[in-house]
């Protein structure tokens, strides 16, 4: 069987998604409450291990076609339960049985074998659509049909079926965002403006635009002020909130600089460490996954605290390790990157 690329292509969006997925438990872990229905599911202080998330599937002519999950977590203390997001920026009806391939690719590759049998485990697994409309489903459901006397039940069909967790990014208020602390979402806040055209066109509707941001802006910074968002996590969110902009403005002059001109005034003192990491995954897709996400984003971090760009301490805090550990693989990697 050959190996061809994926033919899906990753966006600026997957980029900023994954980015806050792997950089920064302090976003991810509110988005994982909001997908599982429990806003007390996990306290923000549980460690975040982002898992390989690189899937082989077999097509029907017999070609192997590597997929790359957007996010593959697991939390400290739920050890048992694999967390799999996916960011959808239009529905286009194919992301059930996407999430299905990857689903059930997630769990053979986590099975657990004994001689006659063979137990897998799907993951919790979540949806964030970036557009939604009134067509756009409140859940997604997978149902599986299997043979019922293999289950010890009478002879014909039983059906197993999970439930795929949908968020609506339109969904959301500012008031919502900031009480649940979806800081996560803020960068993604410019896809509740739809047909930029009008707001191109029109003064009053781009003034009504720019008020929306002020308002949320105002709000995160006040999170800051009280310290319910750490610097880190702020600065993170404004960087990546600027990069979705930038994309989804592009083509539209006014609405691009009346939206960017609101953070104007703001110090990003992280911006190069985060830049810098975009630049490390892009790089790590062109020259394959042959080492793994894990290993490939340890690389990023070493990279990082070798330019100055991120301290000892700060590389160790990502990598959810102590700082003599970092230091050591800091040793070890360093001498394979000169």
């Amino acid at each position: 069987m050959q190996n061809k690329k994926s033919k899906r292509r990753r966006s600026v969006y997957d980029d900023v998604f994954r980015t806050m997925t792997v950089m920064s438990s302090e976003l991810v872990l509110p988005l994982l409450n909001e997908m599982c229905g429990d806003p007390d599911r996990f306290k923000g202080t549980e460690k975040v291990e982002t898992l390989s998330d690189d899937l082989l599937l077999v097509q029907p002519d017999l070609e192997q076609e590597k997929r790359i999950t957007d996010s593959l977590l697991r939390v400290s203390g739920h050890e048992q339960e694999i967390y799999h997001l996916e960011c959808q920026s239009s529905p286009d009806g194919t992301i059930l049985v996407r999430m299905f391939e990857y689903d059930s690719r997630i769990a053979l590759k986590n099975a657990v074998r004994t001689a006659d049998t063979l137990r897998v485990r799907f993951p919790r697994s979540g949806v964030l659509y970036l557009r939604s409309n009134a067509n756009t489903p409140d859940r997604l459901k997978v149902v599986i049909q299997v043979p019922g006397n293999c289950t010890g039940g009478a002879e014909g069909t039983a059906e197993i079926g999970y439930e795929i967790a949908v968020l609506k990014n339109k969904a959301y208020t500012i008031d919502e965002i900031i009480q649940k602390r979806l800081y996560f979402l803020i960068p993604f806040f410019i896809f509740n403006y739809d047909h930029l055209e009008r707001y191109e066109a029109d003064a009053g509707l781009l003034a009504e635009m720019c008020g929306g941001f002020e308002e949320l802006y105002r709000r995160l910074s006040e999170e800051r002020s009280s310290g319910r968002i750490s610097e880190h996590a702020y600065q993170m969110v404004v960087i990546l909130a600027e990069k979705v902009k930038q994309q989804y403005t592009a083509g539209y002059r006014k609405v691009r600089k009346e939206v960017s001109r609101l953070m104007g005034g703001q110090v990003l003192t992280e911006i190069e460490p985060i830049k810098s990491y975009l630049r490390g995954m892009r790089e790590g897709r062109a020259e394959g996954r042959s080492e793994g996400r894990a290993e490939g984003r340890m690389h990023t971090l070493v990279h990082l605290v070798n330019k100055q760009m991120l301290s000892v301490e700060e590389a160790a805090r990502e990598a959810g390790v102590s700082e003599e550990e970092f230091r050591e693989m800091l040793r070890s990697l360093s001498g394979k990157q000169e």
